[in-house]
């Protein structure tokens, strides 16, 4: 694989990384200027059913744009290009020049609570941005987060759905699945295993990778609950931290996904409370510590409903609230304990009414949040403001009620925006974003037919820019239509041909002139006659025609009169045609003559441009001078005649 040169244009260099889904190279892009580097990951689907690869090829076109649609976040690496070659697929991305997070997070090296603050919030704001564009990343892990060498940053790579492409099967019936659960063990929640990732099956990764940083252990080797499967780890430190933050990660990595936080931004604003860790505060669990609050429970109130039982204030005795001395009946120890057991159970039902208000107040707070959210959405539709329409529509979380609504109004505003950027020639745009349209959906059968004539055009415009010998500028414009369109498939064809039959020109136009410095024309017009015939081609090869046309027509003359000078005359030739005898007739009258071998030099036919035909010019006439008859002599008289 090395120094192979893929689509014509990356040369790869070196190996950075490989798994069961494909491998990652370090690569040239030779387009550009400066050695610029550039990141080719291949994936190869284990596949060979035409129907499989169908799907494949779609699936990669979808994630494809999706990497495209990401990168415009600085801390995720931009998506140069994505093409297919022998039924593999390839995504060309953005370099990163750093280290991943495995070079710091060291077996045995414990992060302080304020180096472990600092790298949750760098992966969980990125991760909110990942999030906000209906994406789960599937696969956060050390090794996918590179410390960026110039700036430091955290930068999140290698998005675990683009290897649904390599571990998808299709069955008899046309449906297809994944054959592995996407996902690294350690970092991946129960129900990733099942193939049914969730958004906070990303927060429980992140969750992993902070416990991994304050204990110096791998999530694989952290011990289990035998009965709850929760993670044990906290009589891992050496070194204490604040229970509130003790808390967040509890609930991060909580077993049950229902009881984890459900979006980025609950974690990042549990966080901002979390109080700076200090000699007193020990992250050790106490005999009867509170679990951590429903996933449901607002943000601001975690770090209260975390504290253990030895943080709540305790009950006084029954007998230090009675104001007047009443005789106490006479009780048996088990009956005092019950009964101090109901007072505690009393007051926690009253804190728990109390907490259950707070937070159906605050469900319909955020309930009319989403409500305004898709209230602007529409909005913005009906201003033609289709960008903001779609922004608007993609803040709707997937678990809310209205997110139905919110989908219908994304896919409409989609394909409003995809026709009004068509109508002003913005093809490429246009299929874009019609792309993200599901077919399945109430605007799938109209994008498909939109897309379809777009991408029709758009390839006329590729073919056009090819022809014009704009290789790099027609191969970019056809690649962008997706290949699950009849057109698609077409234009693949067509970067392919065009590809080779760029490479097969530039090699003849060389040969050509090679054969034309060498004093051979023939050979140089036979080549370039073999060139596709474009306009461009045609511009690039005719100086070499006309010289090796120049000299062909200086050469014919001095070679047709030189082979009637060498033409020998034979005995048996009485024409003089040059006739040359067969062996019999010479070798009997001649022994051990051998006669000189004539070669007459043939030259191709020529251009030939006929003489001007001659004009033919009458001589002049000229009438012959009139003369008179002289007038008859008189007749003579003589005798009787008279």
């Amino acid at each position: 694989m090395l120094e192979t040169i893929l689509s014509g244009r990356y040369k790869i260099l070196r190996p950075l990384g490989s798994g069961g889904f494909g491998q990652t190279f370090l690569a040239e892009d030779l387009h550009l200027p400066g050695n610029f580097h550039c990141v080719v990951k291949q994936l190869k689907p284990q596949m060979s059913n035409p129907g499989a690869l169908e799907v494949a090829r779609t699936l990669f076109d979808r994630e494809a744009l999706v990497l495209h649609r990401l990168g415009d976040y600085d801390l995720i690496p931009r998506l140069y290009a994505h093409f297919e070659e022998n039924q593999e697929f390839y995504l060309v991305q953005e370099f990163i020049e750093g280290e991943d997070l495995s070079r710091e997070l060291l077996p045995g090296k414990q992060f302080s609570q304020p180096q472990v603050m600092e790298l949750l919030q760098g992966i969980l704001e990125i991760l909110d941005y990942v999030h906000q564009q209906d994406v789960i990343h599937r696969d956060i892990k050390p090794s996918n987060l590179i410390r960026r060498k110039r700036d430091s940053k955290v930068v999140m790579i290698d998005f675990g759905a683009v290897k649904q492409i390599s571990a998808q099967t299709i069955n008899p019936m046309g449906q297809t699945s994944l054959t592995v659960a996407i996902g690294s063990p350690g970092y991946m929640p129960n129900e990733q295993y099942s193939g049914k990732p969730r958004f906070c099956s990303d927060i429980y990764a992140v969750g992993m990778i902070g416990i991994q940083a304050l204990t110096g252990i791998s999530p694989g080797k952290l011990p289990e609950d035998v009965l709850t499967g929760e993670i044990l780890w906290r009589d891992q430190l050496q070194t204490p931290i604040s229970p509130s933050l003790a808390a967040i990660l509890d609930k991060m990595v909580c077993y049950d996904f229902r009881q984890r936080y459900q979006t980025v931004k609950e974690v990042l604003q549990a966080l901002k409370s979390v109080a700076p860790a200090c000699s007193s505060t020990i992250a050790y669990p106490a005999a009867e510590q509170t679990l951590p609050p429903p996933s449901e429970a607002p943000p601001q109130r975690e770090a209260t409903a975390a504290l253990s039982g030895s943080e709540l204030p305790s009950i006084p005795p029954l007998s230090q609230q009675e104001t007047q001395p009443v005789p106490e009946p006479q009780t048996t120890p088990g009956q005092k304990l019950r009964r101090r057991m109901g007072m505690a159970i009393a007051a926690s039902a009253v804190v728990a009414i109390g907490a259950t208000g707070v937070y159906g107040h605050t469900q319909w707070q955020e309930q009319q949040r989403l409500q305004t959210t898709l209230n602007q959405s529409r909005s913005a539709k009906t201003a033609a403001k289709y960008q903001d329409c779609v922004n608007q529509a993609k803040l709707v979380p997937t678990g809310s009620y209205l997110h139905a609504q919110a989908q219908t109004l994304l896919h409409e505003c989609l394909f409003f925006q995809a026709k009004q950027l068509a109508s002003n020639g913005k093809l490429k745009d246009a299929i874009a974003a019609a792309v993200q349209i599901p077919a399945a959906s109430a605007m799938g059968q109209a994008a498909t037919k939109s897309l379809e004539e777009w991408a029709t055009a758009l390839l006329k415009q590729a073919t056009e820019q090819y022809r014009a010998g704009k290789l790099e500028n027609a191969v970019a414009l056809a690649q962008v239509i997706p290949t699950r369109l009849t057109t698609g498939k077409t234009a693949q064809g067509n970067v392919t041909r065009w590809k080779k039959e760029w490479t097969e020109n530039e090699s003849r136009l060389k040969a050509a002139q090679k054969a034309l410095d060498a004093g051979e024309p023939q050979k140089a017009l036979d080549e370039t006659a073999k060139i596709a015939k474009t306009p461009f081609w045609e511009k690039k090869m005719a100086v070499i025609v006309q010289k090796a046309q120049d000299k062909l027509a200086v050469a014919i003359p001095a070679s047709t009169s030189g082979s009637s000078t060498a033409t020998p005359s034979y005995p048996n030739d009485t024409s003089g045609s040059g006739y040359e005898p067969t062996p019999a007739s010479y070798s009997s009258g001649n022994q051990g003559y051998t006669p000189p071998t004539t070669q007459t030099y043939t030259p191709p036919e020529p251009a030939y441009v006929p003489p001007p035909e001659p004009v033919y010019v009458p001589p002049a006439y000229t009438p012959p001078a009139y003369t008179a008859p002289e007038p008859e002599p008189d007749p003579v008289c003589s005798g009787s005649k008279c």
